[in-house]
């Protein structure tokens, strides 16, 4: 198997998103940044809990990773066809999508939708962008 396990969060001291690998300590969570290749002293970056998203394994038709919580656009040809919230459902143990203007969740498969859609942004720093 060959895959992603990734996350992303925002920087407690700078406010900025880092993606990596996710730590939990006992009193923080921290980010190792992917582009730390220091095994022997890794940075560890301390995260909001609050903003932590992972990766869901799909990409945009830009071929921008796909996390949790981002905010989805799908356009076609100069009509948006509906925005979509990224969230991870514990009943089904799945990624799934609710649209802005229903509150029923769909599959998210991404085999025949993701590649069509773009990422507009997410909702922890633009709530404004997906009104359910």
């Amino acid at each position: 198997m060959n895959r992603d396990i990734l996350f992303k969060g925002k920087s407690i001291n700078e406010n900025v998103w880092v993606k990596g690998s996710l730590v939990k300590s006992i009193y923080n969570y921290y980010i190792i940044p992917i582009y730390d290749d220091s095994i022997s002293n890794p940075t560890f970056i301390p995260v909001i809990k609050e903003s932590i998203c992972q990766f869901t394994g799909q990409t945009d038709e830009n071929d921008e990773k796909i996390f949790e919580n981002d905010i989805l656009e799908l356009v076609e040809g100069l009509t948006i066809e509906g925005r979509y919230k990224v969230i991870w459902d514990e009943r089904e143990s799945k990624w799934s999508d609710i649209r802005d203007d229903d509150d029923c969740e769909t599959d998210y498969n991404g085999f025949d939708f993701f590649n069509e859609c773009k990422i507009i942004g997410n909702y922890i720093d633009n709530p404004e962008l997906f009104q359910n």
